[in-house]
């Protein structure tokens, strides 16, 4: 048995605890991850003994919503969910610059947690941030200044393609409790998505809010943002949304998502 949380373990469950997840969810977690009863405790010990940073994602969170409030993007009516919507955010060369690299270095997208339906996410995938290319580069940035975020709060930009009967079923892009602990690291929990259609989809293809009965349809240049939590901090479910199957054509995206925390 494991003795010692390691301090990413210890980032985890501080987190969680102050987000209000279930004490005995997390602890059957720690258990499962062969860490002793001792350990655990210290470990609770630590975790409730410090300093709460809730009030500072609180106040991050707002600042990216004043931003975006006094922007020229629109504020659409969605149930309990923050969610804009801004056309023309991308021209149209740099939205063809993006598709012909996403379909040069695309490979099967993957999912955060495994699952039994090997349906529920068919696209393509490219890591943009990756590739050395000043249009990327360009997008990036102006993303993270149009939330008002520096940079280092965004993962690596990525392009999805989608052909006909292709679709991505109905999800949530924040981690849940057991995905924090693979996929959160230094950043943390995913705050703000933000979306941007590199096509009009000639049908299908649509990005549907479940909660809302929202379906937003692809349209070139088109950007969405969304808060994938409350502002509070808490986990929102009512940003669960569905990348329908494209019926006719194909259709190129690019997503970023912002963490809690930066990565310098």
């Amino acid at each position: 048995m494991k003795q010692v949380l390691p301090p990413d373990w210890l980032n985890w469950l501080q987190e969680n605890l102050q987000r209000g997840c279930a004490l005995a969810e997390l602890i059957d977690i720690l258990r499962k991850n062969q860490f002793s009863e001792i350990a655990i405790k210290q470990a609770l010990v630590s975790a409730k003994g410090q300093k709460k940073p809730t009030i500072t994602l609180h106040k991050q969170l707002q600042a990216v919503s004043n931003v975006l409030d006094a922007s020229l993007a629109e504020r659409l009516s969605a149930q309990n969910l923050q969610l804009y919507c801004q056309d023309q955010f991308l021209a149209k060369n740099d939205c063809a610059h993006l598709i012909e690299l996403i379909k040069r270095n695309s490979h099967p997208s993957q999912l955060a947690s495994e699952t039994s339906d090997t349906a529920f996410r068919t696209s393509r995938t490219c890591d943009l941030g990756i590739l050395d290319d000043a249009v990327v580069a360009k997008v990036d940035q102006k993303i993270s200044r149009f939330l008002g975020l520096p940079t280092g709060y965004g993962e690596v930009m990525q392009g999805q393609h989608y052909r006909v009967g292709e679709e991505f079923k109905a999800h949530t892009d924040y981690f849940d409790a057991d995905e924090l602990i693979y996929h959160g690291g230094q950043m943390g929990q995913r705050t703000f998505t933000v979306m941007i259609y590199l096509n009009d989809v000639i049908d299908g293809g649509e990005t549907y809010f479940v909660h809302s009965k929202l379906a937003l349809k692809p349209v070139q240049g088109r950007a969405l943002i969304w808060n994938n939590l409350t502002l509070d901090g808490a986990l929102n479910g009512a940003s669960l949304h569905q990348g329908k199957p494209v019926l006719c054509g194909e259709k190129f995206i690019i997503t970023k998502w912002f963490r809690t925390r930066t990565s310098a």
